[in-house]
């Protein structure tokens, strides 16, 4: 079976903007979580603010409401209407003197009386405004309002999680521990819509070292999850990894992986599968290798060269 390591992550930004930073070079080890690159931010930390204090404000906005006013709003109120019901009893008092004064003896003229009955009118006025004021201060919370108040605080909670989303996607984390394989932008360059996912670095995940590989038509029903398998490479010349198949495609794909050999047939159909390396190979991403599926296995077994066998 042909092969070749192909477990490339490639890390690119998901917002637009110009990078800041790029923190790492070709063959830097990473880990997982590690900052990679920054893009330019300033005003993207500013709406996270902006929208925090929206969240602030709202919430303060609702607790008044469901609280409702403090015990000295609700003296001050109580105070304004016995105020404003004194006003209205003495008013009413001097229109009533002025209309004795007016009928009895004259006293008084009609302008005089006339101005009494206005001012009597208007401390009525005014006590009932107070009295309103006052039952509204006093009364709890209508539960629209409150709704209201609670649907206000509920978006601006969505407009800051999106806030901070958009400001953490600035900041490009490796998902794996690995090697940085290529570095392709450098600080200053700018992502636009059209390059959005164009990769900012490579990583390889040197902790699962995955090799896809393609198994001839002929040989499909012969291959098995958790077969152990040999590798060897020219890179490596002598040396020999181990792995296991851990993953088969579930169809036959066309041919991608290309030898040396000229009589290899390049139409024929192959199963993709994929073996997993054991821990501390040296193996890279990108290296073809040749994988030896192990199809059964005995032990205590003689072995011997082919050419002492004799046929008979």
């Amino acid at each position: 079976v042909e092969g070749s390591t192909s477990q490339e992550i490639k890390l690119a930004s998901r917002v637009v903007g110009r990078l800041k930073e790029v923190l790492v070079n070709d063959g830097d080890p990473v880990h997982k979580g590690q900052l990679i690159a920054v893009l330019e931010n300033n005003d993207l930390d500013a709406q996270v603010e902006q929208a925090r204090a929206s969240v602030l404000h709202a919430q303060a906005a609702l607790e008044r409401l469901q609280n409702g006013a403090r015990p000295e709003e609700r003296a001050a109120s109580r105070a304004a209407m016995n105020e404003a019901q004194a006003a209205a009893d003495n008013a009413l008092q001097n229109y009533q003197r002025s209309q004795k004064l007016f009928h009895e003896g004259g006293i008084i003229s009609q302008s005089v009386l006339d101005q009494s009955e206005r001012d009597s009118k208007m401390a009525q006025s005014r006590l009932e405004s107070a009295q309103q004021n006052y039952k509204l201060v006093m009364a709890p919370p209508r539960r629209e309002d409150v709704a209201s108040a609670q649907a206000e605080l509920s978006l601006t909670h969505a407009q800051l999680a999106q806030a901070q989303d958009n400001y953490d996607n600035t900041f490009v984390r490796s998902p794996v521990d690995g090697l940085v394989i290529k570095r392709y932008m450098n600080p200053g360059e700018s992502i636009s819509y059209e390059s959005l996912y164009q990769p900012i670095v490579s990583v390889s995940d040197t902790t699962h070292l995955m090799i896809r590989t393609e198994i001839d038509e002929t040989d499909i029903g012969k291959v098995r999850i958790g077969q152990r398998a040999s590798i060897r490479c020219d890179a490596f010349r002598g040396q020999v990894f181990y792995g296991r198949v851990v993953r088969i495609s579930g169809g036959l794909g066309t041919k991608k992986i290309q030898t040396d050999n000229p009589t290899e047939k390049v139409d024929m159909d192959v199963l993709e599968s994929f073996v997993e390396v054991e821990p501390g190979s040296p193996l890279r991403v990108g290296l073809r290798v040749d994988v030896y599926i192990e199809l059964a296995r005995k032990d205590d077994v003689l072995v011997i060269p082919l050419r002492a066998v004799d046929y008979q």
